[in-house]
């Protein structure tokens, strides 16, 4: 898997996974917050044109859903040794 470092448009990926990370700590269900960091680091991923990075131990990954109208999303989730 490609580093986020490798990709200059994706800078602020760090803080916005970070921040996401702690949202979901304590949280059963998702957030409008998180739903929104979720939408802010999909569209840095497509904006790089980039499908799946590490940052900071966490796989980052844009889902493109299959339905028409239905938004893509961004996942992240911790990467296992």
């Amino acid at each position: 898997m490609n580093k986020y470092t490798d990709y200059p448009g994706l800078a602020g990926l760090p803080y916005l996974v970070n921040q996401q990370r702690r949202l979901l700590a304590g949280q059963l269900r998702i957030t409008r917050e998180e739903r929104a960091l979720r939408e802010q680091i999909d569209a840095l991923l497509v904006a790089a044109g980039v499908l799946e990075v590490e940052c900071d131990g966490f796989a980052v990954r844009h889902i493109q859903r299959g339905d028409v109208g239905q938004p893509s999303f961004a996942t992240v989730t911790p990467i296992r040794d």
